[in-house]
């Protein structure tokens, strides 16, 4: 099934229609970020690590040294939501016909969920870019005092106590010597494969909501998630 929207009052959904590899991949980055939602590092720790190749010591170390800086508190709201957004999928996806076609499923989501599932997944792969400032930005703060104000910009900002968990997880950053405000671009071949397959699908879902023509940077051999509509997402 593909379309824009279906609408019965009150919810209007969106259908967008995915390969086998973005659905599967859909609900793996879910399953993670609701767990960094509710403070825990472990879950994306093993998914960064595991990325770039980090040894299981090493991805510990660094799950233990995010901890340690002990700045951030769970985003309940965020997590619960992605918790319902994974429901809902599960519940609503349709495999589409055509054994040879390359769309294998279509999702229906109201269109503020697809927002949710579009920062999400913007969160996941800016981090696994080596971007680890955005974990302050989507987490909230553990502390209203002078201290904990101090040592989540410290963090934030600087990397105190966490540039060593993100070179940990990302030894290839540190072996070029990229500080804590380098990361590795979305082209770049050394990129995690899932941080591009983040970009693809969350800029075509942003595209899709906002319903304009744009044009996404192909960085994978997948092709754009489709969705039918008056505008027109291209692949650059």
């Amino acid at each position: 099934m593909t379309g824009v929207q279906t609408c019965a009052l009150p919810i209007c959904r969106m259908y967008i229609d995915f390969t086998s590899k973005q659905y599967s991949f859909i609900l793996h980055a879910l399953a993670i970020m609701i767990t960094f939602y509710s403070n825990d590092f472990s879950s994306i720790c093993k998914e960064v690590g595991e990325a770039y190749g980090a040894s299981e010591a090493d991805i510990a170390s660094a799950c233990a040294a995010l901890t340690a800086v002990n700045v951030t508190a769970p985003v309940k709201s965020l997590s619960n939501k992605c918790s319902d957004i994974l429901e809902d999928i599960l519940y609503h996806a349709r495999e589409l016909p055509g054994k040879d076609a390359p769309y294998k499923y279509s999702v229906s989501l109201d269109v503020s969920s697809w927002k949710v599932v579009a920062d999400t997944l913007d969160t996941y792969s800016r981090i696994l870019m080596g971007q680890f400032g955005v974990i302050y930005e989507a987490l909230d703060i553990s502390g209203n005092d002078e201290q904990h104000f101090q040592a989540y910009h410290d963090a934030r900002w600087n990397g105190v106590g966490v540039l060593e968990a993100r070179d940990l997880l990302i030894p290839q950053l540190k072996k070029i010597r990229l500080g804590w405000n380098g990361n590795f671009g979305i082209s770049n071949s050394g990129l995690a494969y899932n941080s591009k397959l983040a970009y693809e699908i969350l800029k075509t879902i942003r595209y899709a909501t906002e319903k304009r023509d744009s044009s996404v940077l192909k960085v994978t051999n997948e092709p754009l998630p489709h969705v039918d509509g008056s505008f027109q997402i291209k692949a650059l």
